[in-house]
């Protein structure tokens, strides 16, 4: 099941507003569509540097975010949904490989 919660601005304030736990983020487009999916034990970091990396992760304009314990797992189960879907990895996930 993907993530379930509205698209939020990705702009320091609204990060600023995540809380430092474990968890999964998608960055999506200006159209909102996925080029990110990743995890990490602080969400709030995990956003943060991204942002800090913003030529890298350019084109990611909104996010949302699930708190989970078992994050890597969620992050796994979001990716294959993702890659079930559209025959491919999120855009900045094709990089990392």
């Amino acid at each position: 099941m993907p993530i379930r919660k509205d698209w939020i601005e990705y702009n320091p304030a609204n990060i600023n507003q995540v809380a430092e736990k474990d968890g999964v983020v998608e960055l999506g487009d200006a159209e909102k569509n996925i080029v990110f999916i990743g995890s990490g034990t602080n969400l709030r970091k995990l956003l943060q540097d991204h942002m800090d990396g913003a030529e890298r992760f350019e084109k990611a304009k909104f996010f949302r975010f699930e708190e989970h314990f078992m994050y890597t797992v969620r992050e796994s189960e979001l990716i294959q949904q993702f890659t079930r879907l559209n025959q491919r990895l999120p855009e900045y996930n094709e990089e990392l490989f």
